[in-house]
């Protein structure tokens, strides 16, 4: 038995080209003299994405260690592992910077 072909004209809309163009609105100014804050407090604005190619072991063994780390009601990721291990290797070499972009926050 054949299929009958498929007809996509009842989906069609012919009015886009007829329509008005929306105005572009204006960007508002930002207020002087905050110049030196970020716009966004998002996490993605304010930090820097750095990739890591680990091997399978290593995940591995950084998982496990978040694990034995985590509890019922706090739960250690991995991410926070390696956050503390760069912070310790950094703090060794007397660079006292902060690595995570935005504190940690509790719940309660």
């Amino acid at each position: 038995m054949a299929k009958r072909a498929i007809n996509y004209d009842n989906l069609t809309w012919d009015d886009r080209e007829s329509a008005p163009a929306p105005e572009p609105v204006a960007p508002d100014k930002p207020e002087e003299g905050r110049a030196d804050e970020p716009e966004s407090q998002l996490l993605k604005d304010v930090a820097w994405q750095t990739m890591l190619y680990l091997s399978f072991d290593a995940v591995r063994a950084i998982d496990e260690l978040a694990l034995a780390q985590s509890t019922i009601r706090h739960k250690v990721k991995r991410h926070d592992v390696i956050c503390e291990a760069l912070q310790d290797y950094l703090r060794a070499r007397g660079m006292n910077v902060e690595v995570r972009a935005k504190p940690r926050r509790h719940r309660k």
